[in-house]
């Protein structure tokens, strides 16, 4: 399952082989566009309507911060099709019908089939969605930084040496504008775009660099071994390790980030960006999927008190 981007993969026991969709392309979907969803509204089996597409690369909010990308269509979309089918006219898959709550109606969305193909594939060949690594982090000084400039992005805050983004000629002090097309505006939607692509997937970055708007392409590359501990030492200032309790601090370092937020040895990680951590492994997937994002927020327990410490 990848929880980030809504998607699981199913696996069939019987034996035999099961007709399939063959795979359309939603990338070059317009507006306009006849399209099919097929579901089971309200435990309506195999219902069917057709709708036109809205919208592409409708930018949906998840939360206060992040937001996602989808195809948007007029087709009724009801509790029920989310997994559905959207289907172009000639019966191909173009999306994945999903269940956003909205109050209007003729409003539904369905996750892009390029984004749905390549997390499938992922979770079939390694059974969880690898996060990537580029090697660069952002900051939230981006805000006061665009309406300077008048333009929305993230803040390239720096570029770790031989990292993909450095040697594709990403520079600090960069604004990213662009991921493939999608604009954004929050180091948190850039860590959640990134969470539906695989290492080696071919990436195309808008950015501002003084004046002047560029792209920049790069290859996504896999977070290197034992990256993630060295990482939160570097940045953040503190080691973990586990016992049969959970996650408790080993060491601080002194004068470091956590250190200055009051984090002691000896306190108990609870959670990391929202999520509950119990182990070092678990400590671990967590932060390669939030690699360069800034503030980030840990849980920490100190006998009967929880604190929530955004790092920066």
């Amino acid at each position: 399952m990848a929880e980030r981007v809504d998607l699981a993969v199913l696996r069939l026991e019987e034996k035999g082989t099961f007709p399939a969709l063959g795979y359309g392309r939603s990338d070059d979907l317009m507006p306009g566009e006849t399209v099919i969803a097929i579901g089971n509204p309200l435990g309506l089996e195999f219902s069917v309507t057709t709708g036109v597409v809205s919208a592409t690369r409708r930018r949906i909010p998840l939360d206060d911060e992040t937001f996602s990308v989808f195809i948007q269509t007029d087709a009724l979309i009801n509790p029920g099709n989310s997994g559905g089918p959207l289907l172009n006219i000639n019966g191909e898959l173009i999306g994945i019908n999903t269940a956003i709550a909205s109050q209007a109606q003729g409003i539904g969305f369905a996750i892009p089939v390029e984004i749905a193909a390549r997390v499938a594939g992922e979770l079939i060949s390694h059974g969880r969605m690898r996060p990537v690594y580029l090697g660069l982090t952002t900051g939230n000084t981006a805000a006061a930084l665009s309406r300077l400039r008048g333009v929305g992005g993230v803040l390239v805050t720096g570029v770790e040496g031989d990292a993909p983004a450095r040697t594709a000629g990403v520079r600090e002090a960069d604004v990213i504008l662009q991921l493939d097309g999608v604009t954004v505006e929050s180091p948190a939607e850039l860590t959640h775009l990134l969470a539906a692509y695989v290492p080696g997937d071919r990436l195309t970055l808008r950015l501002l660099r003084g004046t002047e708007e560029i792209e920049i392409k790069l290859r996504a590359a896999a977070v290197p071994a034992g990256y993630a501990l060295a990482y939160v030492e570097r940045n953040f200032g503190f080691k973990v390790d586990d016992d049969r309790d959970g996650l408790f601090i080993a060491a601080v370092s002194r004068g470091s980030a956590a250190d200055k937020a009051g984090i002691r040895r000896g306190d108990r990680l609870v959670e990391v960006a929202g999520e509950k951590v119990a182990t070092e492994a678990e400590f671990r997937a967590v932060v390669e999927g939030n690699l360069g994002r800034f503030p980030l927020r840990f849980l920490v327990a100190r006998g009967n008190r929880g604190y929530y410490l955004d790092l920066p």
